[in-house]
């Protein structure tokens, strides 16, 4: 197993514009209200899509080459801001599901489901309340400082649509943070 310390997490990383304004939002925050704690420990505004698993890294890796294998470049649409109530707000852009990025979450899903029964993948098990987001402001964020998030946040138009052209793989630590290990393209 690959850094038993550590985690690792399937995402897609944000593009182009959308990529942009939050990483706009992230350095506005942390200029203006003292909130960083997500892009401090992030290489990249992303969405998770499976996440809390350990691996042997090769047969990871054919793993997520196979599921990229199978998917083209497809478009999901970004739904403003969204807020959940946690012990500190979690601040994050909200995603529509759509038939291809069900499919791609599914798909993930039933693949390393397999791969945690042949034992090369440990520790993994499905989110039943996962939803489709990219954090903004989590943990440094409070309700006293919501207010001020929001009013940054919400100028920028996270209502576009972005194109998926393939998943990163992240191993992360609580004391290190995220770091992107590798990309599977989706076929051309």
């Amino acid at each position: 197993m690959r850094n038993a310390e550590k985690g690792l997490a399937v995402v897609v990383e944000l593009q182009g514009q959308l990529e942009g304004l939050a990483r706009k939002v992230w350095k506005e925050l942390e200029e203006e209200v003292c909130v960083k704690y997500i892009p401090s420990l992030s290489p990249a505004p992303h969405i998770a899509l499976e996440y809390g698993f350990k691996a042997e890294y090769n047969r990871l890796e054919e793993l997520l080459t196979n599921v990229s294998s199978r998917f083209s470049s497809f478009s999901i649409n970004g739904m403003g801001l969204g807020v959940f109530v946690d012990d500190t707000p979690v601040v994050h852009i909200r995603w529509q599901m759509n038939k291809h990025f069900l499919g791609l979450k599914n798909t993930l899903s039933t693949g390393l489901l397999r791969a945690n029964k042949q034992g090369f993948i440990t520790e993994y098990e499905s989110d039943e309340n996962w939803q489709a987001k990219t954090t903004l402001a989590y943990k440094d964020s409070s309700y006293e400082k919501l207010n001020q998030i929001l009013s940054i946040a919400r100028p920028y138009n996270f209502r576009q649509k972005m194109i998926v052209n393939g998943i990163s793989l992240y191993e992360y630590s609580n004391e290190k943070g995220e770091q992107k290990l590798d990309f599977f393209p989706f076929k051309t």
